[in-house]
């Protein structure tokens, strides 16, 4: 977990010197929509879960820096809600660790605070414009809903990469829509646990899912 935060306190340099550089920050915008989203899980090469892919509820505030008047370029920090819930079908455990035979199906969910900063690039600096989205994220666990042990073990803070692609445009002078796709993958496991048996061992785990979202931004100045 150690290298996650230090690679996150690191990123959340980038807005703190942009503002105390000098750049205002230049909108304000509030979004929310759906994640969808699953684990893949590394067993050494063996396919022992069997995960599906959920629909849940994602939304936030962000916080936009523009660099220079005419400049396409901007920096975004968001701080999100994410909900990813857990569906799987698993194999049943002895008390010794191995398989019974029984597949059990187990759902549960974690309820994340997510702080991307990302790059914004836009295609024009025009009230109807294309934009795309690069960065990081640092997601905290702020619940979890979970009966087995290996989804207990999830750690609580990891990093994730997030690429994105969106259109806005202004009906007004301030304020204007915007409708976003993104993907958003772990950069490191997300399972800080031990193996499951003697036989099972568990390398890693890494949630993936994109999110569809529409917004309001406000225009500062």
């Amino acid at each position: 977990m150690s290298r996650s935060i230090a690679l996150f306190l690191l990123l959340l340099i980038l807005p703190a010197a942009t503002a105390w550089g000098g750049q205002p920050l230049n909108t304000i915008v509030l979004k929310g929509g759906a994640y969808n989203g699953t684990q893949d899980y590394d067993f050494g090469g063996e396919q022992l879960f069997d995960p599906s892919a959920c629909w849940t509820a994602t939304g936030g505030l962000g916080f936009e820096w523009k660099f220079g008047r005419h400049s396409n370029f901007r920096l975004l920090t968001e701080f999100m809600y994410v909900s990813k819930n857990i569906e799987e079908e698993v194999p049943e455990l002895d008390e010794l660790g191995q398989p019974t035979g029984n597949i059990l199906k187990v759902q549960g969910g974690f309820d994340y605070l997510s702080i991307p900063v990302l790059a914004k690039l836009q295609t024009a600096d025009q009230p109807s414009s294309l934009y795309f989205l690069v960065g990081l994220s640092g997601d905290l666990i702020l619940q979890r809903d979970v009966t087995l042990t290996i989804f207990e073990d999830f750690k609580d803070f990891v990093v994730s990469a997030q690429v994105g692609v969106g259109i806005e445009n202004a009906f007004s002078r301030y304020w204007g829509w915007l409708l976003e796709f993104s993907y958003i993958q772990n950069i490191y496991s997300a399972y800080g646990g031990d193996d499951l048996g003697e036989e099972i061992r568990l390398n890693s785990v890494r949630q993936r899912g994109i999110t569809i979202q529409a917004g309001l931004r406000f225009l500062l100045g």
